[in-house]
């Protein structure tokens, strides 16, 4: 198994546990268990797991990037003012993608009256379109990733390359200048990348908290996007300097 593979795992486990020790993920994941303490050490470097005596726990802080229901319920103003904002992009007639999360689920929430096509890998949003009289909505294919409302896999992948897509509206759980937009599953990864590269346009829904910092995995960089909507609190030296790279910004 790949590192990053391994250690999205890693993530995904202790996601749902909130506490892991070094001999079950062993077992768990068929490697040594110092392959596993070596793992642990570098995630717990990176600020994204808190190591401890014979295992991990997740990072008691406020800023963490973990767990994941942790984040989908905080930053809510912050999120409600970027789908405010993105709403003003979307035009009557057009098919969106909405990629799964929290943000993309506010902005389903605004788009109930419009005449639009929208896909989507959120179980959230397909059930928040469903009764849309004017709505065309397309569910993607697959798997539930656990813990989530996120559906992942090669059916989502390959419906999504049957489709002309006008904007697509994506997440990420970090945004960085060098190593651009990342995730922590390393299965959402070939996901993103076919949302990207089957829309005219790609919008990034990014909150403050999610700006020079990277999770586990990049699977894009800034220049693949032609938006970014965030809220008012991101720091304007960072947008100032993604803008430069031709990404129109919207705060």
């Amino acid at each position: 198994m790949l590192t990053n593979v391994r250690q999205a795992k890693i993530i995904e486990i202790l996601n749902l546990k909130g506490a892991i020790k070094v001999v079950e993920l062993s077992e768990q994941l068929q490697v040594t268990e110092k392959t596993i303490r070596e793992d642990l050490d570098k995630l717990d470097e990176d600020g994204i797991i808190q190591r401890v005596r014979g295992g991990a726990i997740l990072p008691d802080k406020g800023n963490s990037m973990l767990p994941i229901n942790r984040r989908q319920t905080s930053f809510t103003t912050e999120k409600e003012e970027i789908a405010n904002k993105a709403f003003q992009l979307i035009e009557d007639g057009q098919t969106l993608l909405l990629d799964a999360g929290s943000t993309t689920l506010e902005l389903a929430k605004l788009i109930i009256n419009r005449q639009l096509t929208v896909i989507t890998n959120d179980i959230k949003i397909m059930f928040a379109l469903m009764d849309a009289p004017s709505i065309n909505l397309i569910g993607l294919g697959g798997m539930q990733r656990k813990g989530t409302s996120t559906v992942i896999g090669m059916t989502a992948i390959q419906m999504i390359h049957d489709f002309n897509i006008d904007l697509t509206f994506i997440g990420a759980t970090g945004v960085d200048i060098e190593k651009g937009l990342s995730i922590f599953s390393y299965d959402e990864v070939e996901l993103k990348k076919a949302m990207i590269k089957s829309a005219k346009e790609v919008a990034l829904l990014a909150d403050n908290s999610k700006f020079n910092r990277s999770a586990l995995v990049s699977f894009a960089s800034l220049v693949d996007v032609d938006f970014l909507v965030t809220n008012s609190k991101t720091d304007d030296s960072v947008l100032t300097e993604i803008g430069d790279m031709g990404v129109k910004v919207l705060k």
